[in-house]
Parts: C-alpha cells; structure tokens; sequence
C-alpha cells in the first residue's frame, strides 16, 4: 500500500529507536570530518515495512498419482520482495511447507479423493490467497506400468517470445492421460494433447526442452530426448500471412454423402471400388488396374437446392501416396482431375501427345479437401455426358439432386498412381455470394497485369436449340456464373472465344455474305456479355482462332468471288497455297493441296501478307471492340492458330509480293521447293509479314478504341496440350522426349517389365525419361517450341507440312515491341517454366505472356453422332475407355502445388500476362491458392523484373523487383521450391514497407515470414 500517513508514522517510530551512543558516534565523525556516515545513518526515509502478500499459486495440476501418494506442481508466485516457500493443504489441513514448486503428498488411501490448495509466504510472512482447490484421486493398486517415451520432439514453430513444440503420442496399456512438458528440468505445464506452445519467452535465447507421459494412475514415463530450441533474435516484424483453404466466407451444409458407409449408386466396373482404411479412417478407394474405375453418388436430392446460386463441392481425399482423381460434378458440368506425389495426373494415350512430367512433390500425410466453387445450372445431365447438346439429356432438376462421378484412369496411363481414395462427399451453400470476388490493390497510376482465360469443349452446355437441352434457359446467365468464378479465384479478364476453327461463336456480323453469325441464342451473345463483364469491372479479352471471315461468299454450294479487294468471305477463298501444292498429298486427298491430315480445318484459310486479311481483322475488331467503346473495358484481340488457318502461303500472289519486296534476289516456285537459302530468305521475310500484320492490328485497335495500353497476343501454336519437348538436334520426325522426372530408373524399369504386346507394348514405348537438370541444360521446351516442322515423308504416301501450316513462334521479333505479344505455352511441368532464358526470350519491352495450356484428356465415350441415334464406337485405348460418356478434363497439382508452375515463372521471368487454356469449363479444385497468386500477381504493375540478391536470408527464397516508380519500387518475395520455408527475413533498402496483401505498412527494413511452396508476397517500399 502507498499510504504517505503510513510511511511517515513508520519513519518517526524507527528514527527514535535508535540508540544514544549511536548518535554520539555519529555527530563525532561529522565534527571532524574524517568519516562519512554509514548508509543507514544517511538515509533520512528508512525502508518500509513489507505489507504486501504474494499473489495466489495458479496452475495447480497433478503430475503423478499412487494408491498412497498424490504429486502436483503448481506455477510460482510473485512478490514485491520475494516468496520464501509454500503451505500445503490437504482439505482444512496443513500438512507441509515446500520452498519449491512441488510437493508429494503421502500416506493416502488407495481410490480415495483428496482437495489441495497452495498457499504462497514471504519474509515478512504476508501470506497469499489460497490457489484454485485440485481435487485428485490416488490410484487403484493393480496398474503399475507407465506409458512408453514420447518420441519425435520437434520444433513447430518460433517466434521472439514463443516456441511450439509437438511430439509422437505415447502409449499406454490403460491409456495416456496427458504430458509433463520441462525446460531444463524445470516443469514447466502439463498438457493432454501432443503439442505445446511456451509464450512469454526471452528472444534469442536457447531452451533445452523434454517432454514425459502420464497414465490415469499417476505413472510416468521416463523423459524425451531433449530438445534444444532457441526463440528467434528480436528485430524483423513477422508477417506471416496463413492461407485460408476455404476462401468462401460462411457455407452452409446442405448434404453430406459418408463413401466409406455409403455405397455408390453407379459404379464401373460393378466391382470398382472397396472400403479400406487410409490414414487411421475408413476410404472409399479403387485400386489401379487394366480400366479406368467410376464412382456415382446423387448429391442434394430433395435438399431444397435452388438454381443460380452459389455453393462448393467439397470431397475428401488422402494426401498419402500418389494418386491421380477425376471429378465430374454434373450439377454445373465441371470435370477436373488432380494429381498428388508422383502421379502425372494426364493421361498418357490420347489425342494429342505431350510431354509428362512425374516429380516427387511431397505429401502431407493428412486427409485433404478438393474444393470446387460453382454456381447450380437449371437443368442437369445424369451419369453419361454427350457433346452434341442436342443430343444431351438434361432430365434432372434441383429438386432431384445431381450426380458427382470420381474417377480414375487405367494404370498403364498413369503408372505411379495408386487409385483414388475418398472420405466425405459435402454439399455446402454460400451463404453471402456478393462476398466472394478476391480483393485486388491494383499498383496506383501505374500499367496492370492481367490474369484471362479461355475454354475448351464446354458451350455445348447452352446451345441445345430449346430451354430442355440447355443447362440454364437464358445462356447469359451461364457466362455470368462464369465471370463469377473468375472473380473469385482473382481473374481480372476475360477472354471468350469468337471464334472457334474460324467459325462465329456469338457477335453480330450485320453481313451474313462476309461473316456468318452463330446459331439460335448465340448469335450475339457477345453484347450481352460486354455488358455483364462491365458490371462487373473485369476487362475483355475476344479469343480468336482467325482464319479469314466465313460467310455465304465461295461457302460450300454459294458463288465465289476471290477478285482482289473482296475480302468477303476471305476464309472460304482460301488464297493460301502450300510449297508443294499439286505434288504431294497431305492426308492422302487426291487435289494434293492439304497443308496436313487435320482435313476439317484444310479448306478454310486466309495469307496474312494479303492486304485483304488485314482489313478482314479490322472489321473483326470493329464488330468486337469498337462498337463497344465507352461501354467497358478491353484489354486487347488474343488471336490463336490453328491447322492451316494462317498458313506461310506459297502461291503465286504470296510469292510475288516477296519478290516485289525483295526485287534484288527474286525467287521462284522451284528455287523454293529445291534450295535452302532461298527458302530461309523467305522465310525470314514472311515472318517479318506477320510481325507487321500484329503491330497494324495493334494499331489500328488503339486508334478506333482511343486506348493506348491495348495489347495484342497471338499464340503460335495449334494444339491444346504444352507442345511436345524435344531432346537437341530434334527433327520433324526424332529425338522426342517422352516424360521428365526426378527418378529416371524406376519408369525405366517400369517400362522393361510391360509386356511387347497389345496395349502394353504401345505403353512399354512412352516412358523413356529425363531428369529435370538434363532436361533444364538440354533447353527440351524451347528445342519443342521452335521446332519448325519442315516437309517430310509421312508413311510413303503424304508430305504433310506441318512447319508451314502453323509456323511456330519467333519471339525473338518481338523483344523490342510494345503492346504485341508472342505467347509462350507452359504447363503443369515445371520444366515449362524453369529455362529463364527462355522467358526472357519471350518477353518484349513490358514482359512476357504466357499461356497455360492444358492436355484434353479426351475420350469420346460412345459419345453420340450428328443424328443423335447411332453413338461412336467404343475404344477401349480411349483416355477413359469409352465408358462414361465424352470427356475433356484439365488436371492440375494439388493444394499450393496447383499454381506452383505459375509461381517459378514469375521467379524465373517476368508474366505480365497469364491466359488459361482450359479443356473444358474452367474450375479448380484448390482455388484460395489461385485466388492468392491471383492477388500477388496483379498487386504488382506490368513493368520489367530484376531479380534482388541477397535480400531474402534463405538462398532458395527469389526477390523480384521493378525499377523505381512513382509509387515506390515493388518487391515480389517467391518461394518457387516445393517445401515450406521457414522464418525467411527479407531485408529492404529502407524502413517503411507497405504489404500489398493486406495494406499494412510496416516502420521497419526487416520483415519475417513463413512461405508455402509456390507462395508470392508482394511488397512496396515507397
């Protein structure tokens, strides 16, 4: 107590206690001076006497119990001097005085209950309140045996004042009832689960921490290795930013489908699928085999599901061995698969052939959750899916629920996968669906990345001619749940294809003898989707896979004109010629004029050296963008080949407006068939054309748009997987790589114990393998990517030329270009994204684009004819073997994995621009990972990256930044490795920081946090 009464009182009571002589003494020395008075004869206030009682004992818990002794600890007490020991109290009763923290109680009864309270003293014998009562209970006589050691003690994670701590659970042949947790031998808690967390710490300093078992009866275990653990040293600010694996905001379950109890309501084969543990818990699994295997459940049945609205699909998967797992929820008709550990996740046998890639990404050990947002159509398909949508079966409404189908592929085309494996199948509502667009902080005043995508196989679901055949009456609306979902997983853009082979898929052309329009509903869809991209603030991006206008003009059975400046109908005049037109067949058609055996797309193209094709794209834009102008915002064309849709043209016009632009070296039809040289300067000459025709289109866009940040993108390539990779020296018909991995030997191996026949001898033939270094120092991407496919010899009877068809990209002409973008395909395979140099060669004067392109996996699955009453015959190669209707799936990696390929390329490069090129409506399954590289990505401006050296204290942790801006310089901090990474202290140059994540602005130059593989933080130092 601070009474000023009570201290004056006190100080006059001792000053006149003191003896006589004393004084004497005292007022001698003073005289003379020879002396100084001792300290208490100098002081003037003496001590006060101490009034004040220590605080209570807390924590007060039993650390071991006998049939006649109890011990317990509690934690110490304070004093404003100091507490000199304890009283114990067993009920009413003092039965010791302890100066430490614990004490054993003996000479109990067996099974009998006892109340202890602590009380704490100090010198001047003040005592403290009694502590909280611990009533405890001595044990039985009969176990006796203490629970085994705790194991595996390890450091979770540290802060400056914290360290958690975690162990293995000890056993016990009754049962283990909780843990002593010691610091140096001192007690410290006791807890009953296997993790503890100690706050309060020192920083920098190291604690020597052990950890010992307890059952019910009190026995104990002896102690676990010690650990020694140290606090981080003070200084960084930790910003640490946890990733919430279900970005949605509140859901409501709606059903819930328990596979390990609930059998399927379709399988195939009928004996698909077994119950078997995985990871402590039941799982419904198939095991690989020589089919593919399908499981059926109906979700939602009677559920009162409600059509338009938002809700997630969420299964549970183990993340244990390698698994690849395909779902198709028809409810929204979405397909995905995913792929854990070393399993491809692609099929290896289908359509189109790429390069696989099977790397060790680590496993978790844990039980997962696919999660997929989607929005309910109308109507649904059940099991089989057809691609003719007249066709299509849409008999299912929301009061019937809708069918979740998991699936997997046959072993031989993904070796590495065990089956799938599935817990709980849940059906939740979104409860507030206006929260769900990701937040993006846009840099301020300063150029935007852009994040688009495009899909595949997926219109089908809203052009059947009446509201039966389609999954939603209104097709607007289904574009609409799609520009959604784009916002919530963090896209800003996008990009709906207008045409498709060339054809129309939805804007109004107003001249059907120039450019015929799409069917039905369709036929200017375009406007309306303006319209709902504006409402909602994201930019437009027309996807066109241009190949001259299609219209009634030279069409099949109408008048031709092909006159000079009659760009009507350009397409179906096809100018274009091939080098050996007349002389060799491309699929073994008798006219000989097919650039390839792709023969749907061969009678339909147009020569962009023509003037005519440049003012057939113009209007095209003008039908696309300038009738919108002011009504919202584009951020450019993305023009795409095709087979022979701008094909290098060898007619007689292409090749005399060489010579009229070259008139010092003419060439000639022959000179180009027979000589090398003649063909490289034409070649060089009309790579050149098809610069000029992308920069004109550029401009010409920017003019009529009054936009000057417009861009152009053209995507070289015709196929829809990652073009194939190439070992060096590659030629049109050698030296292809077949997959990339970590652990060459085993596929080795693998692929010597398939037999040579049948399907295994096909399968035997695909799984020669290279290393990612080899692969990385071979440059097999970029040697895939600008291998020109010149004339060759195919099967004796046809010279396709393929190089010709789809001339492959030259970025290299495009460097110094602003605003035209030569894109470059990558994929899941992260040796798409690791050549750096390769990305450099890609990007021009603001950065690179890149396109995710994804394999079809397609199967057609006795999918329907045209007449919807004679289906395709089975094909047991089929991806799927023909067994579950049509299928185009996209597959990506699994949790952070799924953007990782995305985060080494902004390591190892700068995208600026990122399409997806889906396979079929886009969905994903682990989407608060995409949603944040999302907002990482476009919280930066699309201006050049250099890499920071030696910011980042751990040597595998990337620092990319821009130059200085009016806003500051940038920073983005990439963890493109596939492990966490601790505690990373990134240095800045000055001491205000600003996270772009969560605009916090932070006071000092050193931040620390913890990194997911693939994790990018972003960061702006004014």
């Amino acid at each position: 107590m601070n009474n000023p009464q009570r201290r004056s009182a006190t100080a006059t009571t001792a000053r006149s206690t003191w003896p006589a002589w004393w004084l004497a003494v005292a007022v001698a020395v003073a005289a003379v001076g020879a002396l100084s008075l001792p300290a208490r004869a100098q002081n003037t206030s003496p001590s006060v006497a101490d009034l004040t009682p220590p605080t209570a004992p807390t924590g007060l818990s039993l650390t071991r119990a006998t049939p006649t002794q109890l011990s317990f600890r509690w934690t110490a007490s304070t004093d404003n001097v100091g507490v000199v020991r304890y009283q114990v109290f067993r009920g009413t009763v003092q039965v010791g005085e302890p100066t430490g923290t614990s004490f054993t109680l003996g000479d109990l009864k067996p099974s009998t209950s006892y109340t202890i309270t602590v009380r704490a003293l100090d010198a001047a014998k003040n005592k403290s309140a009694a502590s909280a009562p611990l009533v405890a209970t001595t044990t039985h006589t009969t176990d006796l045996a203490p629970p085994t050691v705790p194991g595996g003690l390890k450091l979770d994670r540290a802060t400056a004042t914290s360290l958690a701590i975690s162990w293995t659970a000890s056993t016990d042949n009754v049962g283990v009832t909780g843990y002593q947790v010691f610091n140096s031998g001192g007690w410290v808690a006791t807890v009953t689960s296997p993790k503890y967390q100690m706050t309060g710490l020192t920083a920098g300093k190291a604690y020597a921490l052990s950890v010992r078992a307890m059952d019910a009866v009190g026995n104990v275990s002896a102690s676990s290795a010690t650990l020694s653990a140290s606090t981080l040293p003070p200084g960084p600010v930790a910003v640490t930013l946890p990733i919430n694996e279900q970005p949605f905001g509140e859901l409501q379950l709606v059903d819930e489908i328990d596979t390990a109890a609930v059998a399927p309501s379709q399988q195939i084969p009928a004996d698909a699928s077994s119950v078997q543990a995985v990871l402590g818990r039941s799982a419904r699994t198939a095991a690989p085999g020589d089919s593919a295997r399908f499981l059926t459940y109906r979700i939602g049945a009677g559920k009162g599901l409600v059509a338009k609205q938002a809700y997630v699909l969420d299964i549970e998967y183990p993340d244990d061995v390698a698994r690849a797992i395909f779902v198709a929820n028809r409810g929204a008709d979405f397909v995905r698969g995913f792929a854990t550990g070393t399993a491809i996740g692609d099929v290896r046998r289908t359509y189109t052939t790429s390069t696989l890639e099977s790397l060790a990404y680590p496993q978790t050990g844990a039980w997962k959750n696919y999660r997929s947002l989607f929005y309910l159509h109308e109507r649904f398909s059940p099991l089989i899916a057809q691609r003719n949508a007249e066709c299509a079966s849409r008999s299912l409404l929301p009061a019937d629920g809708f069918d979740v189908t998991v699936f997997q592929a046959s072993q031989l085309n993904d070796p590495r996968s065990n089956g799938l494996a599935i817990g709980k199948i849940r059906l939740y509502k979104v409860v507030n669906a206006a929260s769900l667009p990701a937040a993006i902080n846009y840099p301020a005043s300063l150029a935007r990345r852009h994040v688009y995508w495009r899909e595949e196989m997926a219109d089908e679901a809203v052009m059947g001619s009446t509201a039966a055949k389609r999954a939603v009456a209104n097709p607007i609306d289904w574009f609409a749940f799609k520009m959604d979902l784009g916002l919530a997983l963090g896209f800003n853009t996008v990009g709906k294809d207008m045409l498709e082979w060339g054809f129309n898929q939805g804007f109004d052309s107003k001249d059907p003898v120039w450019m015929y329009n799409a069917q039905g509903l369709m036929s200017d869809i375009w406007s309306q989707i303006v319209a709902q991209a504006a409402q909602r603030n994201l930019q437009l991006m027309p996807y066109l896979e241009y190949g001259g206008s299609l219209g009634a003009n030279c069409s099949p059975g109408q008048p031709c004109d092909k006159s000079a400046g009659n760009y009507k109908s350009l397409g179906y005049q096809r100018r274009t010629e091939k080098l050996f037109q007349g002389i060799y067949a491309g699929n073994g058609e008798a006219a000989k004029n097919a650039y390839t055996d792709v023969w749907w797309t061969e009678d339909k193209s147009a020569d962009l050296t023509d003037p005519d094709t440049l003012t057939d794209m113009q209007r095209i834009a003008d039908r696309l963008l300038t009738r919108f102008k002011g009504q919202a915002s584009f951020t450019g064309v993305w023009l795409r080949m095709r087979q022979t849709k701008l094909p290098m043209s060898f007619s007689a016009a292409t090749v005399a407006r060489y010579n009229n632009d070259n008139p010092a070296s003419p060439r000639t039809i022959t000179q180009l068939r027979n000589d090398e040289s003649s063909r490289a300067a034409y070649y060089a000459w009309w790579y050149g054309k098809r610069r000029a025709f992308l920069v004109a289109l550029r401009d010409y866009i920017r003019t009529q748009m009054g936009d000057p940040s417009l861009q152009v993108h053209f995507s070289a390539y015709a196929d829809e997987p990652v073009p194939r990779a190439f070992n060096p020296n590659p030629t049109e018909t050698s030296n292809p790589l077949n997959l990339v991995s970590d652990d060459p030997a085993w596929w080795s191996a693998y692929a010597n114990g398939l037999s040579s026949s049948g399907d295994n001898g096909w399968f035997k033939w695909q799984w020669s393998a290279k290393t990612p270094a080899a692969s990385l120092s071979d440059r097999v991407h970029r040697n895939g990517l600008t291998l020109f496919k010149r004339p060759y010899n195919n099967w004796s009877t046809n010279w396709p030329e393929f190089g010709h068809s789809t001339p492959p990209a030259d970025p290299a002409r495009y460097q110094a270009d602003e605003g035209v973008a030569m894109t470059m395909q990558f994929g899941n395979a992260l040796y798409t994204v690791d050549d750096a140099a390769l990305l450099a060669e890609y990007a021009n004067a603001a950065g690179a684009s890149l396109v995710h392109h994804y394999p079809l996996n397609e199967d057609d699955g006795m999918a329907f004819e045209s007449n919807c009453s004679s289906h395709r015959p089975a094909n047991t190669s089929d991806a799927f073997n023909s067994k579950f209707g049509y299928l185009s799936v996209a597959v990506e990696r699994n949790g952070p994995y799924s953007v990782i390929a995305e985060a080494r390329a902004l390591a190892n490069g700068n995208p600026v621009n990122i399409g997806y090129l889906e396979a079929s409506s886009m969905s994903r399954g682990f989407p608060a990972y995409v949603r944040r590289f999302n907002q990482a990505l476009l919280s930066l401006p699309a201006l050049l990256l250099s890499t920071a050296t030696g910011m980042a204290d751990n040597a595998e942790v990337v620092v990319r930044k821009t130059a200085a801006t009016v806003n500051g310089t940038y920073y983005a901090v990439i963890n493109p490795t596939l492990r966490d990474k601790a505690q990373v202290t990134v240095t800045f140059p000055a001491s205000k920081v600003t996270d772009l994540l969560t605009q916090t602005t932070h006071a000092v130059n050193a931040l620390r946090m913890d990194l997911y593989p693939g994790e990018v933080r972003t960061f702006l130092v004014p």
